[in-house]
């Protein structure tokens, strides 16, 4: 979303009667900069879009279109992350900081 300058709220108001699965991550969106584009870096990555505070409003959203609540599409909503360790980042210390991210962004709602 932040690639396309959509809010979540936006975003998933409008997809709201389509969604099966969520896929949840950060992007840079300012050309020229480290990690621009789709390349999926962890959570409060410089110059990225996404961090605590956006996942909090990420997750309300979700919870406010009623995909967190859903009982009629799947069993358990399925929201899956994706992020990728940047050079010269390692992949289990970008996997500890995005499942700490994940733990407090949920404690806030």
């Amino acid at each position: 979303m932040p690639l396309l300058r959509e809010s979540a709220r936006e975003a998933l108001s409008t997809l709201a009667p389509y969604l099966v699965h969520i896929h949840v991550g950060n992007a840079v969106a300012e050309p020229g900069k480290a990690a621009y584009g789709d390349l999926h870096p962890r959570f409060g990555y410089p110059n990225g879009s996404n961090d605590v505070p956006e996942l909090v409003e990420f997750l309300k959203a979700l919870f406010k279109v009623g995909y967190l609540d859903k009982k009629g599409c799947c069993e358990r909503p399925w929201v899956g992350i994706e992020v990728k360790p940047q050079a010269p980042e390692q992949s289990e210390l970008v996997w500890a900081q995005t499942k700490r991210t994940w733990r407090t962004a949920w404690a806030a709602l």
